[in-house]
């Protein structure tokens, strides 16, 4: 074999095992090397949070419009947000409420500040008479995914709607056992419930427009009652629930930045 052919043939092998070590060391990616590839890859997506809550609420006799919506349409307004940047519906009764809401986790959090402030501060909207008693958060996630509602709505409960009785039980009249009460069982099947029941909402005016959205609700209790919350689990949450955090404690918790103290006693 000539000195060419075989100076041809050990840079071909040069060459072939330099490519196999580039792909052996591609293919070695540490941990931080997987999550900054997700962090970048996700960095620039328009992520949502979503926010389920009941309140127990005081104001006027209901007259023309809500005082419901006109009084958390100023609180979007409060947040420095714009109005579109908040999805979801509110569903509420004469004393009591239950409210999806979807957008950012900015946006979802600065409206739990200004919920809490309106609740506490008896100044802080003082021209709508409308007060917000109690409130306990039922459900909180990030990243929830793509977005459940087209907007931001609310609407009555008629009366009647969800008529129940005690054949109408989700323990299908098998009481809990102790173990079960203790973990709060009864609690987690009622905001299940009523989470899948307005995840299955969203899912019915998903993609209408106003006026189109606007009929499909106003015909819900004929049509759709089932996936109407019922109104006695709302009143039930709002005063009973022990399981779930009220607003204070819920931005006392997750509210808070994380900080570390690397040079504690305990730190090692």
């Amino acid at each position: 074999m000539s000195s060419s052919a075989l100076l041809g043939t050990s840079m071909n092998m040069t060459e072939a095992g330099g490519a196999m070590s580039d792909v052996a060391q591609s293919s070695r990616s540490s941990l931080l090397d997987v999550i900054m590839a997700r962090h970048n890859n996700l960095k620039d997506q328009k992520t949502h949070s979503r926010l389920l809550y009941v309140a127990k609420k005081t104001q006027k006799e209901f007259g023309e419009g809500s005082l419901s919506e006109n009084f958390h349409m100023q609180l979007f307004q409060k947040t420095g947000h714009k109005e579109d940047d908040f999805y979801g519906i509110l569903f509420e009764v004469q004393e009591y409420y239950v409210h999806i809401l979807e957008g950012t986790k900015d946006c979802i959090f600065d409206f739990l500040r200004m919920l809490n402030r309106a609740k506490n501060e008896d100044d802080f909207l003082k021209e709508i008479d409308y007060k917000i008693l109690s409130v306990k958060i039922l459900l909180y996630t990030d990243d929830s995914g793509p977005l459940s509602f087209p907007r931001w709505t609310c609407r009555e409960i008629p009366p009647g709607v969800a008529i129940e009785n005690d054949d109408d039980d989700f323990t299908n009249g098998a009481p809990l056992t102790k173990e079960e009460e203790k973990a709060g069982l009864m609690w987690i099947i009622k905001i299940q419930e009523i989470h899948q029941q307005l995840l299955a909402l969203g899912k019915k005016v998903m993609g209408l427009g106003i006026r189109q959205m606007s009929l499909f609700l106003d015909g819900l209790n004929q049509n759709f009652p089932q996936i109407i919350p019922r109104e006695s689990y709302i009143k039930d949450l709002a005063n009973d629930c022990e399981l779930c955090l009220n607003l204070s404690e819920f931005l006392e918790v997750y509210d808070q930045p994380i900080t570390l103290d690397l040079y504690g006693e305990n730190v090692w």
